[in-house]
């Protein structure tokens, strides 16, 4: 019986799915570690295609801060099976920050988002139903950054601003569970 679920040949008839994510471990390129979650909604166009909204907010370890993102996306069942590729477009948002006792950093980025992805549904007991999905997917950030930053000396501080254009990618590997209506 489970067997013949996750390896089943069609994308579940149902055409609405939601699914809240966790996002255990990401990692960005530019900031190290985060942790965080996600929540999605997807209608199914075809069988093999489907399209949905996403957002998704993360936690970075070590810093105080926030990353998030909010999106369209769409997804390819190739043959109509479990295994999906996807994009997603959007906006997304970082803020972080790092204090000592003589040095501060606040940074702010804003950009475009572009998403790609891959991962599986399975449906857990009968189709139609709850399911898990794991995947990995890579958001991929156009944007500026604005940075300060601020050092302090026994004679006063010094203050130090900057604005760039910027690209930042995360790579998460996250893990949901959701249900189709």
């Amino acid at each position: 019986m489970m067997f013949s679920t996750i390896f089943a040949n069609e994308v579940s008839a149902e055409s609405h799915w939601l699914l809240f994510e966790i996002n255990p471990i990401p990692f960005s390129w530019m900031d190290g570690f985060y942790s965080g979650f996600g929540l999605r909604y997807e209608y199914v166009i075809f069988p093999s295609f489907t399209v949905g909204g996403y957002s998704h907010f993360n936690f970075p370890l070590g810093y105080k801060g926030i990353s998030f993102g909010l999106g369209a996306f769409g997804r390819w069942y190739p043959n109509s099976v479990r295994f999906f590729m996807e994009v997603g477009l959007g906006y997304g948002h970082q803020r972080l920050g790092y204090k000592t006792h003589d040095y501060s950093y606040k940074e702010v980025q804003n950009g475009f988002d572009v998403v790609p992805g891959f991962g599986w549904t399975i449906d857990i007991g009968k189709r139609g139903g709850f399911y898990i999905s794991p995947g990995l997917k890579v958001p991929l950030t156009i944007g500026k950054t604005k940075r300060t930053d601020e050092e302090s000396f026994s004679y006063g501080y010094k203050t130090v601003h900057k604005k760039y254009n910027s690209l930042n990618f995360f790579l998460i590997g996250y893990f949901g569970l959701g249900v189709t209506f």
